[in-house]
């Protein structure tokens, strides 16, 4: 047997059904977690491994990844538990929804109850959740200390409390936002010892004039125009479904009939509407009417075919849409 022979068969057997080349390398190693399955040698297409995390540790996404393609799946995550002192509570002045105070280990994504040692008032939401090792504690403050005067005002907002003549600490005022207004932060106040905590913000809306959408080409979402006012106010964050006027379309997804747009504090962005438009067609072994250098959408030709051609599709029109000419004018021999 010759040399060339030699390297031939190795070839072939290293590609058999015995000796077929891996499909994916290794896969990949996670912080804080490891492979539970099987090992092997060499790992090949739809092959499957299994992860599981450290004591402590939730697994993020899937526990199994496949070799597809030649390349894995993505690995999933080990996301750490958030750890809670005795210490740590006791210099918020917090206890746990039990009354007591102890060390606590929470996994991620998951919540706990909060409440304030007696004298104190809790001034910001009581569930807490565990984000990848992050807490945030809520914030206790003493009903012992200096009374407080009037409270703060905000902008585009009031005080729906009763007013007093006093505040003692601890105590708070509540605020509500005028119409169409978002509320950033919470909607209270509290006195804190002579001083008011911080007071929330009432964040313009996004004022959207119909003239404006006119000039888009766009318009409301199942409203026309008659019955709708002259300005569309949204919230601070909120969306508002639009779609391309009549006779338009979205220049970057001609299938798409609606989008969506935000506030957010900024100018409201608005994707192209683009005019649909038709060129003559070009039919062969035939003619069409009206004759004109530009369509737009909803024209509609009539087609006639020479003699000895019938038409296409078994219709004599075709009509201007987003999409082209439908259906496709044409003449075929007979």
């Amino acid at each position: 047997m010759t040399l060339l022979s030699c390297i031939i068969i190795q070839i072939l057997w290293a590609f058999s059904a015995k000796g077929q080349a891996p499909a994916c390398e290794e896969p990949p190693a996670i912080d804080f977690g490891g492979i539970v399955s099987d090992d092997k040698s060499e790992y090949r297409e739809s092959d499957k491994v299994q992860y599981k995390c450290n004591p402590g540790y939730s697994l993020m996404e899937t526990e199994w990844i496949t070799c597809t393609g030649k390349t894995w799946t993505p690995a999933p995550q080990c996301l750490a538990p958030c750890s809670l002192t005795k210490q740590q509570l006791e210099i918020k002045n917090l206890l746990l929804s039990n009354g007591r105070r102890h060390a606590q280990l929470i996994q991620s994504d998951h919540t706990l109850e909060f409440m304030c040692s007696e004298g104190y008032t809790l001034t910001t939401p009581s569930v807490r959740k565990c984000v990848n090792g992050h807490m945030d504690l809520p914030s206790c403050i003493s009903e012992i200390g200096k009374n407080c005067s009037r409270p703060p005002t905000i902008e585009n907002g009031d005080i729906t409390t009763f007013l007093e003549k006093g505040y003692t600490s601890g105590s708070f005022v509540e605020f509500k936002c005028q119409k169409f207004y978002a509320m950033e932060g919470q909607n209270r106040s509290f006195c804190d010892n002579g001083n008011w905590t911080k007071a929330s913000l009432c964040l313009e809306p996004c004022a959207i004039s119909v003239e404006e959408m006119e000039n888009h080409m766009v318009e409301l979402n199942g409203r026309t125009k008659e019955n709708i006012l002259q300005w569309v106010y949204l919230k601070r964050g909120d969306f508002l479904e639009l779609r391309c006027k009549p006779g338009y379309a979205l220049a970057t997804n001609l299938s798409q009939s609606t989008f969506m747009v935000q506030c957010n504090g900024n100018s409201v962005v608005y994707p192209e509407c683009k005019e649909i438009v038709c060129d003559p067609p070009g039919v062969v072994n035939g003619r069409f009417r009206p004759q004109r250098n530009m369509y737009r959408d909803g024209d509609v030709l009539i087609i006639t075919c020479n003699h000895g051609f019938h038409i296409n599709n078994e219709q004599d029109t075709a009509e201007c849409t987003k999409n082209g000419w439908l259906p496709p004018p044409g003449c075929s021999r007979m």
